[in-house]
């Protein structure tokens, strides 16, 4: 990835390459009259490459939508345009909104990165190096990285699956080496073991192409490095225009990916402001060098805010207004309401919560969000809610597939078509009473063809699971067979959160879905890729507590902000900027009030809560003598003390050493030697993504 000089050239160079107006070709074409000026240049957008930028509630969706309707009315064939969204209720709110304006329209594709993955394999057919791989979610990955640590035994301390498999996660989808994640994340305890891991990862990667399994991660990465090998073009040829939505999610992994599709016409849209998950790998740093990866783009921009009041709107421009890096814009509120801003003064959450309650109380026709950055400024509202008698509802929801009960039950299916399948093999025999590990691991070899040394009732239950997987009739009828077996061991299976007459209801939600797939395999596929969120608990909820990151791409009526600020973890430029990402999302989600709790008892204005994240004194100059800021790509967690901001009345000056690490280039621009002489090893990030593992998944393809 480049180096913050060379993003912010190339946020310049595609500034200059804006385009404000509409060509007179399109003015005045009746099916665009539903759109404003901004809308109307994107979605009258053609041949090229074009980064959107939306900011929020300027209905990107909308423009999207029309954008396909542009094209299929200009010729082009629906089948060549392929949409990306970033989860799959994204990609079904646009399908909708497509099949209400073009009835009996079908696209090339919409859906997420790993479903579109999954497409292409499809489309490879045969040869696809995933043929016939059995699919893992985030649970099923983890218990393979159990199976594996159980005979690895290389570490020198103890490793847990769920760190592993965050690191390696982490590490595929954005280019870093095992020894670059425990330094940016300053794990010191794992330091001894890097080279151990290391191995570990080879051994991994080879455990799942010798049983035939590929996790979330694979389902891009293999797919892409097979794109990149001549003679595929053909696969994705019929592809001619790409969209891609909150392009500011995308890692690096994803960006290959894309490159690798050779699609000649791309559209990305989305908020840089807005690029807040890089803690699972995404870097919005992608979104700002858009002008160096894609040939000859523009930039169009979404400005007209139809969400919030317009001092809602005043707040969030202020808020990116003293940001050093990023696409400047300046919201204007499309709406004429008038609504509260204030902010709220108070270190203690207990001061907070009488106003809020009433507040809620005298509005209970609006819709209320208590947003805060960490969970544990929930509890104080969440009990105060609970002896109020308000209903609620915290965000995220609950992901359906994510319930034991049901992934029991999708496992049954799993091995019904794949015995290969060792993790649901193992799943199922381990819930029946009796069975452990070791005797499952022994059924399993035989494919449960030697039973006679079980006893007593375990023989019983063993030949009953295989009756069930040799069941011969439609797919809802096995999954009544799965579901009768499963409530006639239900008395041995443990389940702390969940009601029998809750299992019962959520496999009645599953038998739905399925029935609705022409395949049993097509639904394992599309259940495992994107799991379906259970939105039956709250479905309308007046008051909603969620975290910043949960509560991205929703809006409320009113929202209470709860503002932290970590001044002692913010010492390098990268962080300050992601908290202020942080605050614009938050308070950006707010229709007609705000309220902004400080963390102070000291009264502030809303200019004071901005300069939190303003850099520091020592940030200013790139070149102090222990601090490499603003190098976007250092994330050091614990600075030297000399790093740390001065005490009141200190006078800290710079050294000649400091001074002289500041020298000018070729063209007399000043520069940072450090900058200069990381910039290369930077530069190789995204090639190394590719070599972190080569695992030839085709040669155990069958």
């Amino acid at each position: 990835m480049k180096t913050s000089i060379e993003i912010n050239e190339a946020i310049k160079a595609l500034t200059s390459r804006e385009i404000t107006e509409l060509e007179e070709a399109y003015q005045g074409l009746d099916y665009l009259n539903k759109l404003n000026k901004g809308q109307q240049i994107a979605a009258t957008r053609e041949n090229g490459n074009y980064l959107v930028i939306a900011g929020p509630g300027t209905g990107k969706t909308h423009t999207l939508v029309y954008r396909v309707l542009h094209l299929i009315k200009k010729g082009v064939d629906p089948k060549s345009i392929v949409i990306i969204t970033f989860t799959r209720k994204a990609g079904n709110v646009l399908s909708e909104r497509l099949a209400w304006l073009l009835p009996n329209v079908a696209l090339g594709f919409v859906g997420t990165f790993h479903a579109f993955a999954n497409h292409i394999s499809q489309l490879i057919g045969s040869e696809s190096p995933i043929s016939k791989f059995r699919l893992l979610d985030s649970e099923d990955d983890m218990a393979v990285h159990k199976l594996v640590m159980a005979d690895f035994g290389q570490f020198n301390k103890r490793q847990s699956a769920k760190g592993l498999q965050k690191m390696l996660s982490y590490c595929c989808n954005t280019g870093l080496s095992v020894k670059e994640y425990i330094q940016k994340f300053d794990l010191r305890k794992m330091q001894e073991d890097a080279e151990n891991i290391q191995t570990y990862m080879q051994v991994y990667e080879k455990y799942k192409v010798d049983h035939m399994l590929a996790n979330y991660d694979d389902m891009i990465s293999v797919i892409s490095r097979y794109l990149e090998k001549e003679g595929t073009e053909d696969v994705t040829a019929p592809f001619e225009y790409l969209m891609i939505d909150e392009y500011q999610d995308t890692n690096q992994m994803q960006l290959n990916f894309v490159k690798r599709l050779k699609v000649k016409n791309v559209m990305a849209i989305g908020d840089d402001f807005q690029g807040i998950y890089a803690f699972r790998g995404a870097d919005h740093r992608i979104i700002l060098n858009f002008y160096n990866d894609f040939t000859a783009p523009q930039m169009i921009k979404l400005t007209e805010n139809y969400r919030s009041t317009d001092q809602i709107v005043g707040w969030t421009n202020q808020t990116i207004e003293r940001s050093k890096l990023g696409y400047h814009k300046a919201l204007k509120a499309a709406t004429d309401k008038d609504g509260a801003v204030k902010v709220v003064s108070g270190a203690s959450l207990e001061r907070h919560k009488s106003f809020v309650l009433s507040n809620i109380k005298q509005n209970s026709d609006k819709t209320h969000a208590l947003i805060y950055r960490y969970n544990k400024n929930r509890t104080v509202f969440e009990k105060a809610l609970i002896a109020e008698n308000i209903d609620y509802v915290v965000y995220g929801g609950i992901r359906l597939l994510e319930r034991k009960h049901v992934k029991d039950a999708l496992s049954f299916l799993m091995v019904y078509l794949n015995r290969r399948d060792i993790v649901g093999y193992n799943r199922i025999l381990t819930l029946l009473p009796g069975i452990g590990v070791k005797t499952a691991k022994r059924l399993i070899k035989t494919d449960m063809e030697d039973i006679s040394f079980l006893k007593g009732d375990k023989r019983g239950l063993v030949q009953s699971v295989k009756d069930v997987l040799s069941f011969k009739g439609d797919k809802a009828e096995l999954f009544d067979q799965i579901t009768d077996f499963y409530f006639s061991i239900y008395e041995n299976i443990e389940s702390d959160y969940y009601t029998k007459e809750e299992i019962a209801e959520d496999f009645k939600l599953v038998r739905d879905l399925l029935i609705t797939f022409d395949a049993l395999e097509n639904f394992i596929v599309n259940i495992i890729l994107d799991p379906v969120v259970d939105l039956k608990k709250g479905k309308n909820p007046k008051v909603v507590l969620t975290t910043i990151h949960s509560a991205k791409g929703l809006e409320f009526d009113c929202v209470y902000y709860f503002h932290t600020h970590d001044w002692y973890k913010n010492y390098d430029l990268e962080t300050l900027e992601e908290d202020r990402r942080l605050f614009y999302v938050g308070i950006s989600r707010a229709k007609e009030d705000l309220y902004v709790f400080d963390h102070t008892e000291i009264k502030r204005s809303f200019e004071d809560i901005l300069r939190d994240f303003d850099s520091l004194p020592l940030l200013k100059e790139p070149a102090q003598k222990h601090c490499d800021t603003p190098q976007l790509d250092t994330a050091v967690k614990n600075p030297p003390s000399d790093c740390l901001p001065a005490k009141k009345g200190a006078n800290r000056s710079k050294t000649g050493q400091e001074m002289a690490e500041i020298v000018e280039d070729e063209s007399g621009t000043k520069v940072d030697q450090k900058e200069v002489v990381k910039k290369e090893a930077v530069s190789k990030r995204a090639d190394r993504l590719d070599n972190v593992i080569h695992v030839d998944f085709s040669s155990r393809r069958k």
